[in-house]
């Protein structure tokens, strides 16, 4: 009996240890951790990959003293044709399934449409719905050669970069199924823009606005307070910072959280009217005279607070739907679910109607003071 254990324990054994065809494909493939998608000065596209060396890579990649990746050069009229070059150029394929990113230049984001770009990813069986997507103001080659410090893999540091970004209302998060979902016509699509900061060694990613596409071409951009406006428009906001200019304390910082944001739709004639109602909470983090608070004073700063949230909310209904008339909050998707009888017959033409729709905003905040006396 124990002799038969023992074979079934060597048999198990065995049966889990790489066969020599799963290395072979080991090492047929690169594996993929961020791609970068540029233009080629010819209409086509200079695609780049941040990809890891599977074989040369010992134990974990926690484990490795620098960066466990190198980044890959190749080109071709479309992204595909691009990504099978590299088989002719490393004597490999590229393998996504594993992919964290797609990163798109800003040239090429100009020349080519989100759905030219992106469709090759939606249609492998190895793109992923939730890798991130963002845009850079130079080259997507130069964001994915940019060392990591706290990361084996530098897609990780954007990674992480984009998520707590979002959850700091500095930038607004977008995954390959977002576009997706734009390119299906539920909204227009946004982008988070990042851009490089120092030099070599020193070199660094920071969120820099948001850009925006209409039809899947790119439009323009939001800048820091229009991306806050973004998210309380998309009852996205998970917290923010803002630093108010009071009478009798000087600058005072707040942490803004608990928010919430309702979109009522009501018919206005041939029009719409959308009002936002936006409520939430702050704490004061950090005042420079301090003092006793006193009631008046909290409300003071909550108006003052109200103001600037509505600032930041009108500022970016301005630029979205009156500037480029891209619809990032699928409010013509609202009418047609709220208000069908204003968008009937007229599909087509209420993404430009938009324009002349009605807008308010309305803000309810209460600023809390934590570690200050009250009086």
């Amino acid at each position: 009996m124990k002799m038969w254990a023992i074979v079934a324990i060597l048999l198990l054994g065995m049966s889990l240890l790489p066969s020599c065809r799963e290395k072979s494909q080991m090492s047929s493939r690169a594996v993929v951790t961020a791609i970068g998608i540029d233009a080629d000065g010819e209409g086509g596209c200079a695609l780049s990959v941040q990809a890891v060396e599977a074989l040369k890579t010992a134990g974990s990649l926690s484990q490795q003293e620098g960066n466990a990746t190198k980044v890959y050069t190749g080109g071709g009229q479309t992204v595909s044709a691009a990504l099978g070059s590299f088989i002719s150029t490393l004597g490999r394929s590229a393998y996504i399934l594993h992919n964290q990113a797609i990163v798109i230049g800003m040239e090429q984001a100009q020349q080519q449409t989100l759905t030219t770009l992106t469709d090759y990813f939606m249609r492998s069986y190895q793109g992923r719905p939730l890798v991130d997507m963002v845009m850079t103001r130079g080259r997507a080659e130069d964001v994915l050669r940019v060392p990591s410090a706290a990361y084996a893999v530098p897609a990780e540091q954007l990674t992480t970069l984009l998520e707590e970004a979002a959850q700091w209302g500095l930038a607004v998060r977008t995954h390959l199924l977002d576009i997706e979902r734009a390119n299906s016509g539920m909204f227009d699509a946004v982008m988070p823009i990042v851009a490089i900061q120092g030099e070599g060694e020193n070199q660094m990613l920071v969120t820099d606005g948001t850009a925006l596409f209409r039809d899947g071409k790119y439009a323009g951009e939001l800048d820091a307070a229009g991306t806050r406006g973004l998210l309380y428009g998309r009852n996205e906001m998970q917290r923010c910072l803002y630093t108010l200019d009071t009478d009798q304390w000087g600058a005072v910082s707040l942490q803004v959280s608990d928010v919430s944001t309702r979109v009522e739709v009501s018919a206005l004639g041939q029009s719409a009217a959308f009002t936002f109602s936006v409520s939430c909470r702050a704490e004061i983090l950090e005042e420079h005279n301090t003092g006793v608070a006193d009631k008046a004073l909290l409300e003071d700063m909550s108006e003052r607070l109200e103001r600037q949230i509505t600032e930041d909310i009108e500022g970016m209904l301005e630029v979205t739907i009156r500037q480029y008339g891209c619809d990032v909050l699928g409010l013509c998707r609202r009418l047609k679910k709220q208000a069908p009888s204003v968008i009937r017959g007229f599909e087509e033409e209420w993404p430009e109607r938009l324009r002349e729709c009605r807008y308010t905003v309305e803000v309810s905040a209460q600023v809390n003071s934590v570690g200050a006396q009250i009086s």
